[in-house]
C-alpha cells in the first residue's frame, strides 16, 4: 500500500483520484495498530521478566537494516549528484541536501533517538536535516514506543498494576491528542508553540494507533464483551481515526473506511483458528507469513532510493510517463514494483545472515 501510494500518480499521473484513497497513511496507521499488538504479546510472553532483551532485540531488529538502506540510499543520491543527473524521484529534491553532513545524520538515525545527542554535536545538520531514508519517520516513531511500552512495564514491576494501567492510558491518549492538536495547529499559536516543546510530540500523534493494538490483546484475551469494558478500546479508535484524516488531509470517511477495512481483514485473519487460508491460487500459512511479513521492513525503507534512482534514469533520458501507452506504464510500474521487492529482500538477507541467530538467542526461541 506505501509502496503504491508513491509510485502510481508517478507512473499514472491522470489518475488525479487516487491520492483521495491515502493508501500509505491507512497502511501505516494500520502497521502501528498491529506492532501494540505484537508488542504487548511479545513483552507478556517471549520476554516476561526479560525486558532488556526486549529492546535489546527490537534494535536489532531495526537498526541494522536501517543503516544497510541509509548507505544504499547515499550511494544512489551521490551517485547521480557525480553523473550529473536530476534528482527526480517521488518527490523533487535540492542537491544542497545531498552532503555529507546529511549522510552521517542518516548513518546515525538507527539508534534513534540517541542520534540527537550525536547531533547536536554537528551544528551543520541542524541547518538543513536531511534523511537519505525518506519516510523513516514511522520508523523513528515506532522506536518511541518501544521505549514506552518499555516503561510501562518497568512501572508494573514497582506499582499497583491498574493505577499504571489506568496512568498509561491517559498519558498515550493526552499526548496522542497533544500530538494532534500542535501537528494540525487546531488551537492558538502560543498553545502549540508549547505543546511542541514536549519531547517527540510529533511522533506521540500517533499513540491512538499503537494504543489501539495494546488494548486489542486485552480486550481478546480476557473475552471483554461489555460495553464499558469495551470503551476504552472504542475511544482510542475514534481518536486514532481523527488523527489518521487530518495528518492525511483527506476525506474522513474515505480514509477511515480503508483503515479500518484493512484492521478487521488483518486481524480476522490472525485470530482465526484455521492454520491455512486459500484466497484462490494464493494460500496463506505461516512461511508464507513470515516471508512477506519479513519482506514488509525493508521494502518500507528502501524503495524511496530505488524509486528515484528509477525515476531520475528514466528524466536523464526524457522519458515521459504522461506520453508512454497505458500497456507499457503498466508493465513498467509491475517492473517497478518487482524490482523493489527483489533488491529489498536481497538487502535484508544481508543483515538478517548476521543478526538471525543472534536474536533467536535474546529471544529464547526460534521463530
Amino acid at each position: 500500500m506505501v509502496v503504491w501510494s508513491h509510485s502510481v500518480v508517478t507512473f499514472f499521473p491522470e489518475l488525479t483520484w487516487f491520492n483521495k484513497l491515502q493508501l500509505g497513511n491507512a497502511a501505516v496507521a494500520c502497521f502501528f495498530v498491529l506492532s501494540g499488538y505484537l508488542m504487548q504479546w511479545s513483552i507478556r510472553t517471549w520476554y516476561a521478566g526479560r525486558l532488556k532483551n526486549f529492546i535489546v532485540n527490537r534494535y536489532l531488529r531495526i537498526a541494522p537494516p536501517l543503516f544497510l538502506a541509509g548507505i544504499f540510499s547515499i550511494i544512489v543520491h551521490f551517485g547521480l549528484v557525480m553523473m550529473n543527473i536530476p534528482l527526480v524521484g517521488i518527490e523533487n529534491i535540492s542537491l544542497s541536501v545531498v552532503n555529507k553532513y546529511n549522510a552521517a545524520y542518516t548513518l546515525l538515525s538507527p539508534v534513534f533517538p540517541f542520534n540527537d545527542l550525536l547531533i547536536k554535536m554537528v551544528p551543520a545538520v541542524q541547518e538543513s536535516p536531511y534523511t537519505f531514508v525518506r519516510y523513516s519517520w514511522a520508523i523513528f516513531t515506532e522506536l518511541i514506543f518501544y521505549w514506552t511500552i518499555l516503561l510501562y512495564y518497568v512501572m508494573m514491576q514497582f506499582l499497583p498494576k491498574n493505577m499504571v494501567s489506568f496512568l498509561f492510558y491517559c498519558a498515550c491518549i493526552f499526548l496522542g491528542f497533544a500530538g494532534i492538536v500542535s501537528y494540525n495547529n487546531l488551537i492558538s499559536d502560543d498553545l502549540v508553540n508549547l505543546i511542541k516543546n514536549i519531547p517527540f510530540i510529533s511522533q506521540l500523534q500517533w499513540a491512538p494507533h499503537f494504543l489501539f493494538g495494546v488494548l486489542f490483546v486485552k480486550v481478546n484475551r480476557l473475552s471483554i464483551k461489555s460495553f464499558a469494558g469495551s470503551l476504552p478500546l472504542m475511544i482510542t479508535y475514534l481518536l486514532s481515526a481523527i488523527q489518521l484524516s487530518l495528518y492525511a488531509k483527506a476525506d474522513f470517511m474515505w480514509v477511515v473506511s480503508i483503515y479500518t477495512l484493512a484492521l478487521i481483514a488483518g486481524f480476522s485473519l490472525i485470530l482465526s483458528p484455521k492454520k491455512t487460508q486459500n484466497f484462490g491460487l494464493m494460500k496463506l500459512d505461516k512461511a508464507t507469513d513470515q516471508l512477506l511479513g519479513g519482506l514488509s521492513y525493508p521494502i518500507y525503507i528502501n524503495q524511496y532510493a530505488i524509486a528515484l534512482l528509477m525515476i531520475s534514469l528514466c528524466g536523464y533520458f526524457s522519458i515521459s510517463f504522461a506520453e508512454i501507452n497505458v500497456f507499457a506504464r503498466t508493465l513498467m510500474f509491475l517492473i517497478f514494483n518487482l524490482i523493489v521487492i527483489l533488491l529489498s529482500s536481497y538487502l535484508i538477507k544481508i543483515t538478517d545472515t548476521l543478526t538471525d541467530s543472534l536474536r533467536d538467542r535474546i529471544r529464547g526461541q526460534k521463530l
